[in-house]
């Protein structure tokens, strides 16, 4: 991120390779060639979605002249306009011309021609396939002309151009939500209970070949899919068969949502945990403190953040210290000495508990990922938020405090 002054200026000096570079001041964003050891500039009004009054400095300015220029002729089309085949096919075909001709009024370097040349391709293939479904959808005897046919039999397994263009992911989605749609309506013929949402993971671990793709679409639908369909249960247990990818983020948000949709939702009994070594003495379990509120940081001595929130938590403590609330400290700590002695140098507050190991029961139960994680019980013991906005967030929590009844 670079700061503007306020006058609306700013300079920098970055370093990287040569290529293209992506640059957005919150706007749409545009494209700058940049080399090592040559200098920039760029002054324009930022007024709409689309650069205007641009002036451009110093080295390759018409390299960049091409990237403006394309960013101010940027076309946008709506697939679901009412138009026929003929005529849709006339409005990109022209498109197509008038930006593959300007790669050619422009000095631009080999590799950055043939890319855009490509890009260019894909977002006419897109936008095609678009206006086939959207016309399909008005009218089921809609087929498209032998012509659009041939050009959208590509390649939709090409894991290489998938991460490599904006609009090819685009389209591979939209084909094979088209070949689910095939499927369903197949399906529905034989078995009128059948649910495409429900099966979607399924099918799509079947008929994609491809494991990155697959996983990307999968990755894409899991949380919406996870929130609409009847059978959280079969639904999640799919998405863990069928996503091999390894991206936790994903694995985070997914536990998150079945988890908030299932056993852990408000009102729902908390797991327990029973015989943590406590650092005042003894040992305790979560029934100890059972007709109070209980407040859970599940935090290590080697996390950051962790550090970063203990004095919101102190904060926390001073506030709600005459309510009927407890705040617990669970480590899940490997190294005992350590974890006493850090609580004893820095001083924290509230009870402090030792988890048995990361694998913890009570830690799995909770897909215990990463930590931070706080987690409010009402003084029953049932949950009130698995996963609470961080101290730090200072309104958020004390708006989820006050509607608990603290």
């Amino acid at each position: 991120i670079i700061y503007l002054d306020n006058d609306g200026c700013f300079s920098a000096t970055l370093s990287g390779p040569e290529g293209r570079y992506t640059v957005s001041d919150g706007n749409f964003p545009y494209n700058l060639y940049l080399k090592p050891g040559s200098k920039y500039s760029i002054s324009y009004e930022a007024r709409g979605p689309l650069l205007t009054n641009v002036r451009l400095g110093g080295d390759d300015t018409l390299i960049n002249r091409y990237f403006i220029t394309r960013q101010q002729e940027k076309t946008f089309f709506n697939p679901a306009e009412k138009k026929t085949e003929e005529a849709f096919r006339l409005l990109l075909g022209n498109w197509r011309q008038k930006e593959l001709k300007r790669i050619s009024l422009f000095p631009v370097p080999e590799s950055i021609a043939r890319h855009d040349a490509k890009a260019i391709a894909y977002e006419y293939l897109f936008n095609l396939f678009l206006f086939t479904r959207f016309t399909e959808m008005r009218d089921t005897s809609f087929r498209p002309s032998a012509i659009t046919t041939r050009e959208l039999a590509i390649d939709y397994d090409n894991e290489e151009d998938y991460k490599t263009y904006g609009d090819y992911p685009a389209l591979v989605y939209e084909y094979y939500l088209k070949k689910l749609d095939s499927i369903e309506t197949a399906t529905l013929k034989k078995d009128s209970t059948f649910s495409l949402r429900q099966n979607r993971i399924k099918l799509l671990s079947q008929i994609i070949p491809n494991k990155h793709i697959r996983n990307s679409i999968i990755s894409d639908i899991v949380i919406y899919d996870l929130k609409e369909v009847k059978d959280t249960e079969s639904y999640y247990n799919d998405f863990l068969t069928c996503y091999t990818g390894n991206d936790e983020r994903v694995k985070e948000k997914a536990a998150d949502a079945y988890l908030r949709l299932t056993r852990l939702k408000k009102g729902t009994p908390s797991p327990r945990f029973n015989d943590y070594i406590n650092y005042s003495g003894g040992k305790n379990a979560l029934k100890d403190y059972l007709g109070k509120f209980v407040f859970i940081d599940i935090w290590a001595t080697w996390c950051g953040n962790c550090w970063n929130e203990f004095p919101y938590i102190r904060k926390l403590e001073e506030k709600y210290k005459e309510k009927n609330i407890v705040f617990i400290s669970i480590s899940i700590d490997k190294d005992k000495e350590v974890w006493a002695k850090t609580i004893a140098e820095k001083k924290l507050p509230g009870v402090q508990l030792l988890a048995h190991s990361s694998d913890d029961s009570f830690l799995k139960e909770y897909a215990v990922y990463g930590v931070p994680r706080y987690i409010l019980l009402d003084k029953e013991g049932k949950i009130i938020n698995y996963s609470t906005p961080w101290p730090s967030e200072e309104e958020a929590i004390a708006a989820l405090l006050e509607k608990a009844g603290l």
